[in-house]
């Protein structure tokens, strides 16, 4: 008579025992991407467009940073004998009227150009997000005001009114910066508005409230955060809100 191999586990009062807990080499949820890494595979992702918009932008900055890096000629130099010469080798855009060098005043001429761009998007900005946030977090008759005024202003084209502005502000680079703010700040205090009232009638916002959080609280840790990030993303939904996972059906037993 043999007795059966398995006989220690055929016994109830036996208990099996346990396979020793075997260490797993899979570490990557709980290591942590190094920046050089994030940075490589990031420079991977963009195709030959971005790196050329990312190559023309380095070069507008750098003209308006050190203009003498890119070149060594003077913007106001005059040559009446070389006027109207035809792009070569020392001039690569030609020359004016007075024989100045084109490329030369464009390189010269690109701080000023941003510095007038940003100038103006930032009072445009600066008014928008003032009037916006007034309506959207003002009293009714407030709202109903400053939203007649802003209607108003948005349905008039943006350079005709920039136009107005510079008429009545008179010439120069500052008047037209400030007609230009002034021009666009409608449009973004449209949709600042509209988008600071979905973010104040949301679901998160009430919570904040019932527990207990001041409104300079509530405005400063939700409502600006969620309005502003949501118009420079081009998103509609909160980023503050987290949606649960759709539970896949099973068939019945």
């Amino acid at each position: 008579m043999t007795c059966p191999r398995n006989a220690r586990s055929a016994d109830p009062n036996v208990r099996p025992e346990s396979a020793p807990p075997t260490a797993t080499s899979d570490n990557s949820s709980t290591r942590e991407i190094s920046p050089h890494i994030r940075a490589t595979s990031t420079a991977r992702r963009l195709t030959a467009g971005a790196w050329a918009g990312l190559t023309l932008l380095a070069l507008v900055l750098l003209a308006a940073a050190w203009p003498s890096l890119l070149t060594a000629t003077e913007p106001t130099a005059i040559d009446p004998a070389a006027a109207f010469s035809p792009p070569n080798c020392g001039t690569p855009f030609g020359t004016d009227s007075s024989g100045r060098d084109i490329y030369t005043r464009i390189v010269y001429g690109a701080r000023e150009s941003l510095g007038i761009a940003a100038g103006a998007t930032g009072i445009g900005m600066a008014l928008a997000v003032l009037l916006g946030f007034t309506c959207a977090l003002g009293p009714r008759w407030l709202d109903a005001a400053l939203g007649r005024v802003i209607e108003v202003l948005f349905s008039l084209p943006t350079l005709v009114l920039a136009l107005l502005l510079v008429a009545i502000l008179g010439a120069g680079v500052w008047p037209a910066v400030l007609a230009v703010g002034l021009a666009t700040a409608p449009g973004y205090a449209r949709i600042l508005r509209s988008r600071a009232r979905a973010v104040v009638m949301s679901e998160y916002v009430s919570a904040a409230r019932l527990e207990g959080a001041s409104p300079a609280a509530v405005l400063v840790r939700h409502i600006v955060p969620n309005t502003v990030a949501t118009v420079a993303h081009g998103r509609n939904e909160p980023i503050t809100t987290a949606t649960a996972p759709t539970p896949t059906p099973t068939a019945a037993l």
